[in-house]
């Protein structure tokens, strides 16, 4: 639903048959869009180029304003082109707004996650990403590559309580709540990489946090490091009789391998 206004450009050949240079030049404006029962765009304003002087005479549409579950996509482009039986989609994305553990986990099975890794999740973003893929004919992703930056402003994960962790930080919360997060996303045919660089809640203060970790779908092996800053928290590693209260200084540093086997 919306209002549609543009111009057709419809050439014909000296046969009567439509010409291959033709397109469409116009703007939708505030539209409400329905891809499945799921997913929807509303409050859609977009320009929209189809044909000549767009790549593969596809279409290109540079968004002024809409919200794809609840996130603000103004300013985003998207590039559309039908190759046989598949939609190759190629887009920079703007995404601010709030995030949830309902709109998160309608998102997490297109791109193969699992969406039980948290129990609940709530925050703020203001994301930039270029993402390129093909879709199917049932709306499956293929071949997905993609980088994000930007900030995550607030962020509150509810995790399940851990023992072991319990062990060694005796004051640990499952409910991890984060704030100015800076993160770097990339996901490559052969790796992804995922940086974050922000500051934890211990009690009521915050403590400093940088993780790295890099995945090889190869040779399916995890690499992960970094540093937390743990001068707000209390600390027991039993087994190096070390023991420290709440406001002395100290920090932690950690290069780990994963194997998935």
């Amino acid at each position: 639903k919306g209002s549609l206004e543009g111009e057709f450009i419809i050439p014909f050949d000296a046969d009567g048959k439509i010409g291959k240079d033709y397109g469409f030049y116009g703007k939708i404006s505030e539209a409400s869009i329905n891809l499945t029962k799921d997913f929807s765009i509303k409050n859609f304003t977009t320009e929209i180029r189809h044909g000549s002087g767009v790549e593969n005479s596809g279409f290109i549409a540079n968004i002024k304003k809409g919200t794809f579950l609840d996130i603000k996509l103004d300013g985003s482009v998207i590039n559309l082109n039908r190759e046989e039986n598949k939609i190759k989609i190629k887009s920079k994305l703007n995404t601010s707004g709030k995030i949830n553990s309902s709109n998160i986990k309608k998102i997490l099975p297109f791109f193969d996650l699992n969406k039980d890794i948290f129990k609940d999740i709530k925050g703020n973003i203001n994301l930039h990403t270029n993402i390129s893929f093909y879709l199917d004919n049932r709306f499956k992703i293929k071949n997905l590559l993609y980088n994000t930056r930007g900030i995550i402003s607030y962020l509150e994960l509810s995790t399940e309580e851990k023992k072991l962790i319990k062990q060694y930080l005796p004051e640990y919360d499952p409910t991890i709540i984060a704030k100015n997060i800076n993160i770097k996303f990339i996901k490559s045919k052969s790796k992804h990489v995922a940086e974050l660089d922000g500051a934890i809640k211990v009690k009521e203060k915050f403590d400093n946090f940088t993780i790295k970790e890099q995945y090889n779908y190869n040779k399916k092996k995890f690499n992960i490091n970094g540093f937390f800053d743990l001068t707000h928290s209390k600390v027991n590693i039993s087994k190096l009789n070390y023991k420290k209260d709440r406001g002395e200084k100290s920090q932690l540093f950690f290069d780990t391998d994963i194997s998935i086997k």
